[in-house]
């Protein structure tokens, strides 16, 4: 008798951890007629048109005070946001292409994904919130949440993955890799 013991198991991780498969083209690096597919809004164009809005919530909803605005900047595919309260700060990173949002903890370069707390609820209205524990999942070939979330990537991503040596699933969506 042959037990599928192993199959439930990944079937309930996948449930737990609120797993995703990133959209072709996340990186920037896919062939441009698969960029043509995103049918999300525009972030940059969220971004620009509801920042001061974003910056009234979340000062009136939560005390958080936006600091900083940085619209993406090449080699960059995200904008990044960096909002304060009692003296800690938090960093918000919304990916250039899809309506994708992380929370990250200081100092930026490190990119330790966090919780975004009560900012969630007002970013959720625009953007999907990618949970920290996703975005901290590494890239392996021999797990079945990172396969499963890495599915749907062009050939010239996974090019992009094997010389950039990303750490975890957040640096494949976010990152500075240039062309």
């Amino acid at each position: 008798m042959q037990l599928n013991y192993p199959l439930k198991i990944v079937v309930l991780s996948l449930k737990s951890k609120k797993m995703k498969k990133l959209p072709r083209g996340i990186t920037g690096f896919a062939p441009s007629e698969s960029k043509s597919t995103n049918k999300s809004p525009n972030p940059t164009t969220i971004v620009s048109a509801t920042w001061q809005d974003f910056e009234r919530s979340a000062l009136l909803v939560s005390r958080w005070q936006l600091l900083e605005l940085y619209q993406q900047m090449p080699p960059f595919n995200f904008h990044f946001a960096l909002f304060e309260r009692d003296k800690r700060q938090m960093g918000v990173l919304c990916h250039r292409d899809f309506a994708l949002v992380a929370f990250v903890n200081l100092p930026l370069h490190k990119q330790a994904y966090t919780e975004g707390e009560d900012l969630t609820l007002i970013f959720e209205r625009f953007f999907e919130v990618l949970p920290a524990d996703f975005l901290r999942l590494r890239p392996n070939a021999d797990h079945p949440d990172s396969v499963f979330s890495l599915q749907n990537l062009a050939d010239e991503e996974f090019a992009q993955m094997a010389y950039f040596q990303p750490e975890n699933i957040g640096q494949i969506i976010f990152n500075n890799w240039q062309k």
